[in-house]
Protein backbone atom coordinates (compact mmCIF):
# COMPACT_ATOMS: atom_id res chain seq x y z
CA UNK A 1 0.00 0.00 0.00
CA UNK A 2 2.23 2.36 0.90
CA UNK A 3 3.92 1.53 -2.62
CA UNK A 4 1.41 2.85 -4.64
CA UNK A 5 1.64 6.34 -2.63
CA UNK A 6 5.39 6.69 -3.39
CA UNK A 7 5.89 7.19 -7.17
CA UNK A 8 2.50 10.42 -6.98
CA UNK A 9 4.84 11.62 -4.10
CA UNK A 10 7.99 11.71 -6.06
CA UNK A 11 6.30 12.81 -8.86
CA UNK A 12 5.05 16.06 -6.87
CA UNK A 13 7.88 16.23 -5.33
CA UNK A 14 10.29 17.14 -8.76
CA UNK A 15 7.27 19.10 -9.89
CA UNK A 16 7.84 21.46 -7.24
CA UNK A 17 11.15 21.24 -7.71
CA UNK A 18 11.60 22.13 -11.49
CA UNK A 19 8.75 24.85 -10.29
CA UNK A 20 11.28 26.06 -7.66
CA UNK A 21 13.88 26.15 -10.28
CA UNK A 22 11.90 27.89 -12.79
CA UNK A 23 10.85 30.76 -10.29
CA UNK A 24 14.23 30.77 -9.50
CA UNK A 25 15.62 31.66 -13.25
CA UNK A 26 13.02 34.02 -13.07
CA UNK A 27 13.55 36.43 -10.88
CA UNK A 28 17.44 36.07 -11.70
CA UNK A 29 16.40 36.77 -15.08
CA UNK A 30 14.10 39.66 -14.22
CA UNK A 31 17.27 41.19 -11.82
CA UNK A 32 19.92 40.83 -14.68
CA UNK A 33 17.23 42.46 -16.91
CA UNK A 34 17.01 45.10 -14.59
CA UNK A 35 20.99 45.21 -13.94
CA UNK A 36 21.33 45.39 -17.45
CA UNK A 37 18.89 48.48 -18.01
CA UNK A 38 20.33 50.35 -15.20
CA UNK A 39 23.86 49.98 -16.85
CA UNK A 40 22.06 51.12 -20.25
CA UNK A 41 20.14 54.06 -18.85
CA UNK A 42 23.57 55.16 -17.25
CA UNK A 43 25.85 54.56 -20.27
CA UNK A 44 22.91 56.82 -21.78
CA UNK A 45 23.22 59.82 -19.32
CA UNK A 46 26.88 59.71 -19.98
CA UNK A 47 26.70 59.83 -23.36
CA UNK A 48 24.24 63.21 -23.09
CA UNK A 49 26.13 65.02 -20.71
CA UNK A 50 28.85 67.63 -21.42
CA UNK A 51 31.23 68.50 -19.49
CA UNK A 52 31.28 72.24 -17.50
CA UNK A 53 34.20 74.48 -19.23
CA UNK A 54 35.56 77.52 -17.60
CA UNK A 55 34.07 80.40 -18.98
CA UNK A 56 34.11 84.38 -18.53
CA UNK A 57 31.41 85.76 -16.89
CA UNK A 58 30.19 89.73 -16.84
CA UNK A 59 28.50 90.53 -13.76
CA UNK A 60 26.69 93.87 -14.29
CA UNK A 61 25.38 96.03 -11.05
CA UNK A 62 23.19 99.34 -12.38
CA UNK A 63 24.50 102.56 -10.18
CA UNK A 64 22.15 105.72 -10.90
CA UNK A 65 25.29 108.38 -12.57
CA UNK A 66 25.86 110.82 -14.99
CA UNK A 67 28.10 111.48 -17.75
CA UNK A 68 30.82 114.40 -17.69
CA UNK A 69 33.89 115.35 -19.75
CA UNK A 70 37.18 115.00 -18.55
CA UNK A 71 38.09 118.11 -20.62
CA UNK A 72 36.31 121.13 -20.74
CA UNK A 73 37.77 124.62 -22.32
CA UNK A 74 35.96 127.89 -21.81
CA UNK A 75 36.06 130.30 -24.86
CA UNK A 76 37.17 133.49 -23.81
CA UNK A 77 38.64 136.43 -26.04
CA UNK A 78 41.63 137.88 -25.41
CA UNK A 79 41.11 141.20 -26.26
CA UNK A 80 37.85 143.41 -27.41
CA UNK A 81 35.91 144.33 -30.33
CA UNK A 82 32.67 143.54 -32.47
CA UNK A 83 32.26 139.94 -33.72
CA UNK A 84 32.24 139.88 -37.22
CA UNK A 85 31.33 136.41 -37.95
CA UNK A 86 30.31 133.07 -36.25
CA UNK A 87 31.41 130.02 -37.98
CA UNK A 88 29.79 127.45 -35.30
CA UNK A 89 26.70 126.68 -33.66
CA UNK A 90 25.43 124.64 -30.54
CA UNK A 91 26.05 121.11 -30.43
CA UNK A 92 28.50 121.29 -33.35
CA UNK A 93 31.41 118.76 -33.30
CA UNK A 94 34.83 120.76 -34.25
CA UNK A 95 38.56 119.80 -33.87
CA UNK A 96 41.65 121.48 -32.32
CA UNK A 97 42.32 124.87 -34.87
CA UNK A 98 38.99 124.75 -36.41
CA UNK A 99 37.93 128.78 -36.56
CA UNK A 100 34.98 129.34 -34.35
CA UNK A 101 34.27 133.36 -34.79
CA UNK A 102 36.42 135.64 -36.26
CA UNK A 103 36.12 139.64 -34.92
CA UNK A 104 36.39 142.72 -36.66
CA UNK A 105 39.94 143.03 -37.91
CA UNK A 106 40.56 147.08 -39.36
CA UNK A 107 41.35 148.15 -35.93
CA UNK A 108 44.10 145.77 -35.75
CA UNK A 109 44.97 145.65 -39.22
CA UNK A 110 45.71 149.27 -38.85
CA UNK A 111 47.89 148.94 -35.64
CA UNK A 112 50.02 146.32 -37.54
CA UNK A 113 50.84 148.39 -39.96
CA UNK A 114 51.71 151.22 -37.83
CA UNK A 115 53.94 148.94 -35.38
CA UNK A 116 55.65 147.77 -39.28
CA UNK A 117 56.32 151.63 -40.37
CA UNK A 118 57.41 152.33 -36.62
CA UNK A 119 59.92 149.07 -36.82
CA UNK A 120 61.08 150.38 -40.03
CA UNK A 121 61.76 153.55 -38.85
CA UNK A 122 63.67 153.11 -35.73
CA UNK A 123 65.64 150.67 -38.13
CA UNK A 124 66.89 153.50 -40.05
CA UNK A 125 67.76 155.29 -37.12
CA UNK A 126 69.69 152.49 -35.48
CA UNK A 127 71.63 152.10 -38.72
CA UNK A 128 72.76 155.89 -39.02
CA UNK A 129 73.56 156.12 -35.24
CA UNK A 130 75.63 152.97 -35.31
CA UNK A 131 77.93 154.22 -39.02
CA UNK A 132 78.35 157.72 -37.45
CA UNK A 133 79.86 155.98 -34.31
CA UNK A 134 82.00 154.08 -36.03
CA UNK A 135 83.25 156.42 -38.11
CA UNK A 136 84.09 158.45 -35.30
CA UNK A 137 85.28 155.48 -33.89
CA UNK A 138 87.69 154.81 -36.49
CA UNK A 139 88.77 158.48 -36.20
CA UNK A 140 91.28 158.62 -33.56
CA UNK A 141 92.53 161.74 -31.85
CA UNK A 142 90.70 163.80 -34.64
CA UNK A 143 87.58 163.39 -32.41
CA UNK A 144 87.02 164.71 -29.36
CA UNK A 145 85.98 162.71 -26.61
CA UNK A 146 82.75 164.62 -25.86
CA UNK A 147 81.56 163.77 -29.54
CA UNK A 148 82.46 160.47 -29.17
CA UNK A 149 80.56 159.47 -26.25
CA UNK A 150 77.57 161.86 -27.72
CA UNK A 151 77.45 159.62 -30.61
CA UNK A 152 77.82 156.43 -28.43
CA UNK A 153 75.09 157.64 -26.52
CA UNK A 154 72.66 158.07 -29.67
CA UNK A 155 73.94 154.92 -31.16
CA UNK A 156 72.60 152.96 -28.37
CA UNK A 157 69.68 155.21 -27.68
CA UNK A 158 68.91 154.64 -30.97
CA UNK A 159 69.40 150.57 -30.77
CA UNK A 160 66.58 150.81 -27.49
CA UNK A 161 64.34 152.35 -29.97
CA UNK A 162 64.89 149.83 -32.64
CA UNK A 163 64.33 146.68 -30.21
CA UNK A 164 60.93 148.77 -28.82
CA UNK A 165 59.66 149.30 -32.16
CA UNK A 166 60.23 145.57 -32.85
CA UNK A 167 58.21 143.77 -29.67
CA UNK A 168 55.77 146.40 -30.45
CA UNK A 169 55.18 145.41 -33.82
CA UNK A 170 54.98 141.21 -32.63
CA UNK A 171 52.64 143.12 -29.89
CA UNK A 172 50.58 144.26 -32.72
CA UNK A 173 51.10 140.91 -35.00
CA UNK A 174 49.83 138.81 -31.43
CA UNK A 175 46.40 141.45 -31.04
CA UNK A 176 45.61 140.44 -34.74
CA UNK A 177 46.57 136.57 -34.40
CA UNK A 178 43.37 137.70 -31.30
CA UNK A 179 41.39 138.43 -33.91
CA UNK A 180 40.85 134.71 -34.91
CA UNK A 181 39.59 132.57 -31.92
CA UNK A 182 39.75 129.05 -32.81
CA UNK A 183 38.65 125.83 -30.97
CA UNK A 184 41.59 124.99 -28.34
CA UNK A 185 40.31 121.15 -27.91
CA UNK A 186 38.69 118.48 -29.81
CA UNK A 187 35.01 118.40 -28.82
CA UNK A 188 31.62 119.73 -29.06
CA UNK A 189 30.13 123.36 -29.27
CA UNK A 190 28.14 124.15 -25.96
CA UNK A 191 25.02 126.67 -26.34
CA UNK A 192 26.17 129.67 -28.15
CA UNK A 193 24.06 132.43 -27.69
CA UNK A 194 26.18 135.14 -29.62
CA UNK A 195 25.20 137.33 -32.40
CA UNK A 196 26.98 138.94 -35.38
CA UNK A 197 27.67 142.30 -33.48
CA UNK A 198 27.67 141.61 -30.31
CA UNK A 199 30.93 143.65 -28.08
CA UNK A 200 33.49 141.38 -26.47
CA UNK A 201 36.39 141.68 -24.20
CA UNK A 202 38.42 139.88 -21.86
CA UNK A 203 36.08 141.22 -18.80
CA UNK A 204 32.76 139.73 -20.78
CA UNK A 205 31.46 136.22 -19.70
CA UNK A 206 32.76 133.61 -21.12
CA UNK A 207 31.38 133.03 -25.01
CA UNK A 208 30.79 128.95 -24.82
CA UNK A 209 32.48 125.73 -23.58
CA UNK A 210 33.38 122.96 -25.78
CA UNK A 211 33.16 119.80 -23.81
CA UNK A 212 35.36 116.32 -24.58
CA UNK A 213 33.14 113.77 -25.40
CA UNK A 214 35.80 110.94 -26.22
CA UNK A 215 37.01 109.45 -23.76
CA UNK A 216 34.28 110.61 -20.89
CA UNK A 217 34.00 110.25 -16.92
CA UNK A 218 30.71 108.62 -15.67
CA UNK A 219 30.10 109.69 -12.15
CA UNK A 220 28.06 107.96 -9.97
CA UNK A 221 27.96 107.23 -6.10
CA UNK A 222 28.36 103.78 -4.06
CA UNK A 223 28.19 102.80 -0.46
CA UNK A 224 30.71 102.19 2.00
CA UNK A 225 29.07 98.21 2.47
CA UNK A 226 28.86 98.33 -1.73
CA UNK A 227 32.43 99.17 -2.58
CA UNK A 228 34.19 96.98 -0.04
CA UNK A 229 32.16 94.37 -1.16
CA UNK A 230 33.60 94.73 -4.59
CA UNK A 231 37.02 94.98 -3.78
CA UNK A 232 36.52 91.06 -2.39
CA UNK A 233 35.29 89.96 -5.45
CA UNK A 234 37.27 87.71 -7.25
CA UNK A 235 36.72 86.38 -10.86
CA UNK A 236 34.88 83.15 -11.26
CA UNK A 237 37.07 79.95 -11.72
CA UNK A 238 40.23 82.30 -10.69
CA UNK A 239 43.24 79.69 -9.85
Amino acid sequence: MPQKFDLPLKILCLVLAFGLGFLSFKVFDLRKDKTLNDVQNTQVMQYHGQLLTPQELTVVTPYIGYVTPIHEAVVQPYISGFIEKIYVTGGQTVKKGDVLLVMKQDEYIAALKAAYADTLKAEANFQNASTYFERLKKAGKSVSPAELESAEAAYLSAAATFEQAKANYQLAEVNYDYTIITAPIDGVVGNVSLTEGNYISPASPALFSIMQFNPVRVVFSISDKEYLKELQKTTPFEN
